[in-house]
């Protein structure tokens, strides 16, 4: 996964974390005005800032160097089969100045085997 530098040497930039990107789960269309509702009702300030998503590996890498990691990334999820998530039950990060509310994600292992996957293609990310 890490590129290399013109004298050979390994490239500084190749496993850079920004707090811009991530790999994500997005949820499908028809699942997004429920969850919106909620966030509205919420006064998610990240609302139009984000859509909704589960983080898989974040922060990721810089958008410029996407090209060099989906290789892997792909070679890691043609073994995960389509899955479905129950979003029933709310969990709250709480920090010094302020919380995050989100949904539990519940998929039967599926997401935790996703992860997994994906750590082994980017472990600088996980």
């Amino acid at each position: 996964l890490c590129g290399m530098a013109d004298a050979g040497g390994k490239d500084k930039d190749a496993d850079a974390k920004v707090y811009w990107t991530s790999v994500a789960i997005i949820p499908p269309d028809e699942a997004w005005p429920q969850i919106q509702s909620v966030r509205t009702s919420l006064r998610d300030a990240g609302l139009y800032r984000w859509p909704p998503h589960i983080n898989m590996l974040y922060p990721f890498c810089p958008a410029r160097l996407f090209k060099d990691k989906v290789p892997a990334l792909e070679h890691a999820l043609a073994s995960i089969d389509p899955f479905e998530v129950t979003l029933s039950r709310l969990g709250l990060f709480v920090r010094k100045k302020s919380s995050t509310m989100y949904l539990i994600p519940e998929s039967g292992g599926h997401i935790e085997r996703l992860y997994t996957a994906l750590e082994g293609a980017a472990p600088p990310y996980h």
